[in-house]
């Protein structure tokens, strides 16, 4: 591009929002001019694409260096004003005195200068009132020609009265009106336009207006989430994104007749620092929605999880620290969305109806500090700061809303702000300070609410100094869908509820916090056992010193401040080994009582566990969880009390057994025969019920070869399989599941002396499936029966079955995730483990039975975890003669086949 030089019409040295204006409104209009004048179609839409590529790469790169999305979308606005008026100006060349002209006006996003590289053009084309030959042809030409040059029309063509009838009929018309703009056109017709169609602030349509919009935004938090932290949020509907700041204006617009952000500080609508706050927080999100539609060249408004790290480093974000460039990124995004929220929030505060028909409001009546007011907790007094050097005002204003159900104003919201921000975070807080947020920590219900807004004024990071190290701190992982922040308030939150649930499969953890008697230390662990992620190291090491340090400067007792810091620094032993250790095993107990060495500790650590797995994404607890981390926990509990079953206790059981099996029809001789073929840790594992059903199956299966049985739990299918033993049994089973769609969440494996298969598989449901349990028994029945010759034939045939099989594509790009193999002969009484983690990928079990029995390997056991996209999984071996694996060479020709079988 050539810019104007001694001519006084720019400046020598242009900065780059100047040359984007001057290609705007220069070089680029005349470029255009020549390309619309073309007489050739194909010619003309390619010139005018050049034309508009050409300037959109100029738009593009001052986005990427400048880094404001205000200009940017202004750029790409006027670029296609500068564009529509060019084709206007050839209608009117041509145009005859008598010919009618409609009105070209922007609305909605185009018409509040909002366009992002692949925003729909909102176009109203108006027309009088019986439309014309020429008016048609005008609206045809004009929507025609924007079509050809790239662009997707959102376009309307009405007269005024079609107008007014479709935003009586439509609010969401109504509210693309709101944000209308003159193009070019009619004058004259866009002036009746605005006579007619502008809803004034008063009357029942204003208030029907507001009441559409107020409804519309809690319909769209709900459907896209009420929280801030996302994993992957909405760009434009998401709870503290763009239309939020849309609400606003409208409603500002429709009551105040406030067009701008700075109207809204002169009708006293916002503060001066909110505005602020606002428009930075509104100019980050365009910023991101264009650099989201730059890197996919598509409308997008969703922040997929893949796109962030590219969205970062068009930011210019780097590594800092231990925060990615991604991580830094969604730091600054959170902050501004909840800035943006807080703000909305309060705004609309005015708009929601009162509650003083609520009894508990009595205690407000004559208060000399609060009142309600609309439905909030507000102060009396406009002026002055009741909370300025006043930590026990503050916890007592959190505990009133708390008692009176009132949500909290904005006005005590700055002055909260403005209190904790005088006071720096120089001074420790005293412990009653701390001892009063523990009690409000222990109600039953709105303790997330008051959290959350305790966290936004800085009152947590003032009473917790160290929460400031994980504010809006992310996890790039899709198993981790809130930040480290909303994360912990959500553990809080869970632990407060706990003991007023009254649902089943929380029953078991329910009785474990009536046993813990600490609730204040178990709290304070709470708070404290993510800290860690803000700094180099294990999160789990680092947040027990700091818990202890912390707790020590309180004045609590050595003995508390070790209950903490070891319930931070074990705070993940017992998901961990619920999800990879056989709880059977005495080697697994062994070592788990080993640092959990009291049941006072042991009831707090399995509350912890709870609270932590439950918040981390609304799916992470079922009961196949629940069921798996109580098992473990009992198993624990009764190491730890020295439980055992004496001799005569074990006659006794067995003669209940074989009792039992009589009246399923099965002799003695059987029951025992059975037992003596199997491992002893088989008996002790299997309820005397499940062992009557392996024998009649065993019994089944001398006619039938293999038989299968599907019994559906609350969360998960119970697969049984009883077949004559051969080396690649375990990769037919699995191998057919795949096929299936079935995960694998853990597995059982015996093998009778004489050569018959026992093989118990915990599945989760498949997904969008109508079959009944029967009917996928049958099914599994068929196809494993099938497979059975498939794999001893051709076990690549048996892979390319289960990679073609409909539904396994992964719909976003999947995670590089690096293939680890832990080798392990300490772990388990019996046998070796090996710890598996990879990208979780089809058959994976399939491909591990697979290597192992290429290597004269059987496998005994499996359990099998999945957070976000990696695969954690464990399994129980042993050599041909069912003993420990010794042999190094071995060892790493296991190693090194698995690596390779499931690298990325």
């Amino acid at each position: 591009m050539t810019l104007p030089s001694q001519t006084g019409q720019f400046p020598l040295q242009a900065t780059e929002n100047q040359i984007v204006h001057m290609d705007i409104h220069g070089v680029f209009t005349d470029s255009l001019r020549e390309a619309v004048v073309l007489h050739n179609s194909k010619e003309r839409i390619q010139a005018v694409k050049r034309v508009l590529n050409a300037q959109l790469s100029i738009i593009k790169q001052s986005n990427r260096r400048k880094g404001s999305g205000g200009d940017t979308v202004r750029y790409i606005t006027e670029m296609v004003d500068a564009l529509i008026r060019v084709i206007w100006d050839q209608f009117e060349l041509q145009a005859e005195p008598t010919d009618k002209m409609v009105a070209l006006i922007a609305v909605g996003g185009y018409g509040r200068m909002e366009l992002c590289p692949k925003s729909d053009i909102d176009l109203l084309i108006l027309t009088s009132e019986k439309i014309t030959s020429t008016e048609t042809t005008q609206s045809e030409a004009i929507i025609r020609d924007l079509w050809d040059f790239g662009f997707d029309v959102g376009n309307s063509v009405r007269s005024v009265s079609q107008c007014k009838a479709a935003m009586l009929d439509d609010p969401e018309t109504s509210t693309s009106f709101l944000s209308e703009r003159f193009i070019c056109g009619n004058h004259k017709l866009y002036r009746l336009f605005l006579k007619t169609c502008t809803i004034s602030g008063r009357g029942r349509r204003a208030d029907y207006f507001i009441k559409y919009i107020l409804e519309e935004r809690t319909a769209r938090i709900k459907k896209y989430g009420g929280l801030i932290q996302l994993l992957e949020p909405n760009l434009k509907e998401g709870n503290g994104c763009i239309r939020d700041v849309h609400v606003l204006l409208w409603l500002s617009q429709l009551k105040h007749q406030c067009t701008t952000f700075n109207d809204l500080v002169r009708e006293g609508l916002l503060t001066p620092q909110e505005l602020e706050d606002i428009r930075s927080g509104y100019d980050f999100l365009l910023q991101t929605r264009c650099y989201l539609h730059f890197l996919t060249g598509k409308k997008s408004d969703l922040l997929l999880f893949d796109i962030q790290p590219d969205i970062a480093r068009e930011f210019g974000f780097s590594e800092e620290q231990v925060l990615q460039p991604v991580e830094i990124f969604l730091k600054f995004f959170y902050r501004h969305t909840r800035a943006i929220n807080r703000i909305t929030e309060a705004f609309l505060s005015r708009w929601q109806g009162s509650s003083s028909g609520n009894k508990k409001l009595k205690i407000l009546h004559k208060h000399p500090l609060f009142k309600e007011n609309n439905g909030t907790l507000d102060l009396c007094s406009q002026v002055g700061n009741i909370f300025r050097e006043n930590i026990d005002g503050m916890l007592y204003y959190f505990d009133l809303a708390n008692t009176t159900g009132l949500t909290f104003s904005n006005l005590a919201f700055l002055r909260l702000k403005q209190a904790i921000q005088a006071l720096g975070f120089s001074i420790t807080p005293e412990p009653s300070h701390l001892t009063r947020l523990l009690e409000l920590c222990k109600r039953p219900n709105k303790v997330g609410r008051m959290l959350r807004c305790m966290h936004d004024v800085g009152l947590l990071d003032y009473i917790f100094p160290d929460f400031q190290l994980i504010d809006c701190h992310s996890q790039h992982n899709i198993y981790h869908i809130y930040t480290t922040d909303e994360h912990t308030l959500t553990v809080v939150r869970q632990l407060a509820y706990l003991a007023s649930t009254e649902d089943d499969i929380r029953s078991p953890v329910r009785n474990a916090l009536a046993q813990v008697k600490d609730r204040d230390v178990l709290i304070i662990a709470c708070f404290f056992h993510d800290i860690g992620k803000g700094l180099p190291g294990d999160h789990c090491q680092s947040g027990a010193l700091r818990v202890y340090q912390y707790m020590k400067e309180c004045g609590f007792s050595e003995d508390r401040c070790k209950q903490a810091s070891l319930l931070v620094r074990y705070h993940l032993v017992l998901n961990e080994t619920a999800q990879r250790r056989n709880p059977d095993d005495p080697v697994t107990i062994q070592d788990l009582i080993t640092k959990i060495q009291s049941a006072s500790l042991l009831h707090a650590l399995y509350v912890l566990t709870y609270c932590d797995s439950s918040s981390v994404h609304p799916d992470a607890w079922n009961d196949w969880k629940a069921s798996m981390l109580y098992i473990l926990y009992d198993r624990a509990l009764k190491a730890l009390a020295g439980e055992t079953i004496s001799p005569k206790t074990r006659q006794i059981q067995a003669e209940a057994s074989i009792a039992y099996a009589k009246t399923q029809n099965i002799t003695k001789k059987d029951f025992v025969f059975h037992l003596k073929n199997l491992p002893t840790q088989y008996e002790s594992r299997t309820s005397k019920e499940v062992i009557c059903q392996h024998i009649h199956m065993v019994q089944k299966s001398i006619n039938h070869n293999c038989v299968i049985e599907l019994t559906r739990h609350h969360s998960h299918y119970l697969l049984t399989m009883v077949a004559p033993d051969n080396p690649k049994l375990l990769m037919t089973i699995t191998g057919s599941l795949a096929q299936l769609n079935f995960s694998i969440l853990s597995a059982r494996i015996y093998t009778r002396m004489d050569g018959v298969a026992i093989d118990e598989f915990n599945l989760a449901f498949p997904k969008k499936s109508s079959l009944s349990t029967k009917e996928w028994e049958v099914k599994l029945q068929n196809l494993v029966t099938k497979n059975i010759n498939l794999v001893k034939t051709s076990p690549d045939a048996m892979f390319n079955k289960i990679i073609s099989t409909p539904g396994q594509t992964k719909k976003q790009k999947p995670l590089h995730v690096p293939v680890g193999v832990q080798f392990s002969n300490q772990r388990s009484e019996n046998y070796s483990t090996l710890d598996i983690s990879c990208r979780d990928q089809i058959g994976l079990m399939y491909k591990v039975a697979k290597v192992l029995n290429n290597l004269n390997l059987n496998i005994h056991g499996a359990s099998c975890t999945t957070e976000a996209d990696t695969a954690l999984d464990a399994f129980y071996i042993s050599d041909v003669f069912n003993k420990k694996i010794n042999n190094k060479k071995l060892i790493e020709d296991i190693k090194k086949h698995l690596e390779k079988a499931l690298i990325d």
